[in-house]
């Protein structure tokens, strides 16, 4: 048998007799192993079980980031759609309309940033509750200024 295989095997043992609420001690001689070597391997397991962890947590927020994304979406193709029935809206409700259609393509802008960072640049995850965007910024009226920064207006539109 392989060292390899061997370790691995090692490794598997631990694991079950860990999970079975062994002791260390019990651990290291029902294995006739020396107790360096079982305190390296215990920490190889624990680092494995640690990286386990954060891809599980990556897979999460991605598809959590999908979600909301996909309801983003949904919400500027209605808003594209009532600027589009532009005969059935009012002006004033046309310029808050295109408002909005500039705030929620920048959020989904936003959004989709965010996922690509941690994804596929294995950024750290955010810590807490995400906030990638405030519900009520979605419902109110606002644009974006040309440094980027966010107006909120009752007026009309500075675009329309």
């Amino acid at each position: 048998m392989t060292t390899e295989i061997a370790r691995e095997k090692i490794l598997n043992e631990i694991s079950k007799l860990l999970i079975s609420c062994k002791s260390d001690r019990e651990i290291i001689e029902q294995l006739e192993i020396p107790s360096s070597t079982y305190y390296n391997y215990k920490r190889q397991l624990h680092q494995q079980a640690v990286e386990s962890i954060k891809t599980q947590n990556v897979q999460d927020f991605a598809l959590y980031i999908d979600q909301l994304s996909e309801r983003l979406k949904t919400i500027y193709n209605h808003v594209l759609q009532r600027i589009t029935d532009s005969h059935r809206t009012s002006n004033r409700e046309l310029s808050n309309l295109c408002g909005l259609s500039v705030e929620l393509a920048y959020k989904i802008l936003e959004v989709e940033r965010q996922r690509y960072e941690i994804v596929f640049n294995k950024k750290s995850l955010p810590t807490g509750t995400p906030e990638l965007i405030d519900e009520s910024d979605i419902v109110n009226d606002g644009a974006f200024d040309e440094a980027g920064d966010h107006i909120k207006s009752t007026d009309a539109h500075p675009l329309v």
